[in-house]
């Protein structure tokens, strides 16, 4: 089991992401609503050490507002 960090920078909508490992979805959600600085999501998912990949349903620059991390779990 690992946690994984997802980060958005501010922004103002709705954003539906999906983050995955290997073709493999780890977690699908949104951001949504209005956030003027940045903001955090952790989940526990069963994942590897392997890539992750940030798949946003929008518009390419609104992905790339969206950040995701694998974080050691203690």
């Amino acid at each position: 089991m690992k946690r994984l960090l997802v980060t958005e920078n501010p922004f103002n909508g709705t954003i539906p992401f999906k983050i995955l490992q290997r073709e493999r979805v780890l977690v699908e959600g949104a951001f949504s609503g209005k956030c003027t600085e940045l903001y955090s999501r952790t989940y526990d998912v069963d994942a590897t050490t392997e890539e992750i990949t940030v798949e946003c349903v929008v518009n390419a620059d609104k992905c790339r507002m969206l950040s995701a991390a694998l974080l050691p779990v203690c």
